[in-house]
């Protein structure tokens, strides 16, 4: 925790396609306007696997023309699943109704989220259904990818239509939803605004250590240790 320096820049971006159902790497390319542009694809290691013959599985990495802060290319990235109607149709509700799962994964926006592109290791009879093209460079007339700053919608501007396009699924899902899903803004540890649920519902919240001023817990019987809050802004 507070490991990176998540105000400097970024000059590159990472498209993180998981599991996505009947989408090919094609119309995925184009749908963001990649097909001319110099790329990394490096495909996951369940990509083609049994189970997962039809979902498109691979990173996507690009060098940006002009390098953006972390926060406005997660508000960029969360903008495409909306206006791309490719990932726009396949946005589901998560179980709870709380928040949205996006098809293009929004936290390869963060600077502190790690990227693991080794080729995995096949053992007995299993054969790499990637062993030609597992990690590739397409060399495309643009060596960078353009992101226009003055077309990355406000976070507000956002947070309504996450909520609107909320509202839709859990009703086509007929997922009841948390009947307060409101937000606030609140002065964090850090002196950054940052935006809490309300009423998140009743959870399970087990302590796993307490160091170096950081209380690191895991929720609803998890085991990974992922979730933590300063010490002295419990309430954040």
């Amino acid at each position: 925790a507070g490991m990176a320096e998540k105000d400097v820049p970024l000059d590159f971006l990472v498209f993180d396609f998981d599991d996505i159902d009947g989408v090919s790497l094609d119309q995925a390319e184009q749908a963001l306007n990649l097909t001319d542009v110099s790329r990394i694809r490096a495909y996951s290691a369940s990509s083609g696997m049994p189970g997962h013959e039809n979902d498109l599985n691979v990173h996507i990495i690009v060098v940006l023309t002009v390098p953006l802060p972390a926060e406005m290319l997660k508000r960029w990235l969360r903008h495409k699943n909306f206006e791309v109607a490719l990932f726009n149709n396949r946005l589901l509700p998560t179980v709870n109704g709380h928040a949205l799962k996006y098809p293009l994964d929004v936290a390869l926006g963060e600077p502190s989220r790690l990227v693991y592109i080794a080729p995995p290791v096949f053992q007995g009879e299993i054969i790499d259904p990637h062993y030609q093209d597992r990690i590739t460079f397409i060399k495309g007339d643009r060596p960078t990818y353009t992101i226009d700053p003055d077309g990355i919608p406000t976070r507000p501007a956002l947070t309504r239509r996450t909520n609107t396009r909320l509202d839709e699924l859990c009703l086509v899902h007929n997922i009841r939803q948390p009947t307060d899903r409101s937000t606030r803004q609140v002065k964090g540890y850090d002196g950054l605004p940052h935006d809490l649920i309300v009423s998140p519902g009743e959870m399970h919240i087990e302590q796993v250590s307490h160091s170096n001023g950081f209380v690191r817990i895991n929720v609803n019987n998890g085991d990974s240790g992922a979730y933590y809050f300063p010490e002295n802004t419990h309430d954040l």
